[in-house]
């Protein structure tokens, strides 16, 4: 079939093309400046920008959290007190709220289902009834 456009992976909504690219713009800059082997100044650097843009894209803030957990986990740590102040706020996937969930599970057990109803609520195909 030459004429086949090929597979369509993404059908996005109409305004999400210009969407990808202010987020391109906001986070490219920052995700190449980041020091490649220092984990704790790399999870300064974002934490930073996370939290003194307090109105970004929810794309944007689930990108920076994502990377702020991920690289503490591969530290060791779980920063619980940042998990308080952001587990409510408006994520565009559950993996950031699944993540912590089974960090907790038995730390936590009650915090822990929470989370997991949360991510649930973003994303039920994620979560096992």
């Amino acid at each position: 079939m030459p004429d086949h456009p090929g597979p369509c992976l993404f059908r996005a909504e109409p305004g999400t093309w210009e969407r990808l690219k202010n987020i391109d713009a906001s986070l490219g800059p920052l995700w190449r400046s980041l020091p490649r082997f220092d984990l704790g100044a790399r999870r300064k650097l974002v934490l930073d920008y996370y939290l003194s843009h307090p109105k970004a894209d929810a794309w944007v803030k689930t990108a920076c959290l994502e990377q702020v957990f991920g690289t503490s986990f591969l530290l060791g740590e779980l920063p619980l007190d940042l998990l308080k102040k952001v587990e409510n706020d408006k994520f565009a996937s559950a993996s950031l709220l699944l993540w912590c969930s089974t960090k907790l599970q038995h730390y936590d057990p009650a915090w822990s289902a929470s989370l997991l109803m949360r991510a649930a609520s973003i994303d039920p195909s994620r979560v096992k009834p």
